[in-house]
């Protein structure tokens, strides 16, 4: 009997030590740990740039949110500035330093089953959409992306760019 009880409590504390290094919640302990969380934004500019038409400001939801991501190390997981109640889910790697996260670049998101919008990219193929972090609780997002919309029969892109200050509501 005793020699069952110890084989027990063995295969209870492996299991027990089992997981990831993150005590076992499923996420993986690393650089994206700093973002993963809520962020507040403080101060926005986001515009909207249509062709022929004057710029209109496109404000996001007041918070950001990010996750740690099945194939990327983030993903975004707030609603499109561009049309509430759409989840783009975009793609973020982080930097070797781990004080930057950039969106993958070629990630488009279905807006509206015509409209669409997506990151741009530098000519080497660099994301032009950034998150990076000034300290644990404050952080920088700039963005450059194109909205594809279906107006009378014709696509028309309009440019997106958003420059924000964020600070950090909570640690998920």
């Amino acid at each position: 009997m005793t020699g069952a009880l110890v084989l027990a409590l063995t295969l209870g504390a492996l299991a027990a030590g089992c997981g990831d290094s993150n005590g076992g919640n499923g996420s993986s302990t690393g650089p994206a740990d700093a973002f993963v969380g809520t962020w507040y934004y403080n101060q926005v500019q986001s515009v909207l740039q249509c062709p022929g038409a004057d710029p209109a400001n496109q404000l996001p939801e007041p918070n950001k949110t990010f996750a740690h991501g099945a194939s990327a190390a983030l993903v975004d997981l707030s609603p499109s500035p561009l049309l509430p109640g759409v989840f783009c889910d975009f793609g973020f790697d982080v930097d070797s330093t781990g004080a930057v996260a950039t969106a993958r670049g070629g990630q488009t998101c279905a807006l509206t089953t015509l409209d669409s919008l997506s990151i741009d990219t530098t000519t080497d193929g660099t994301s032009l959409w950034t998150f990076t972090l000034n300290s644990s609780t404050t952080a920088e997002e700039v963005v450059q992306a194109t909205a594809h919309f279906q107006i009378a029969g014709q696509v028309e892109s309009c440019y997106w760019k958003l420059a924000a200050h964020l600070t950090r509501v909570s640690k998920d």
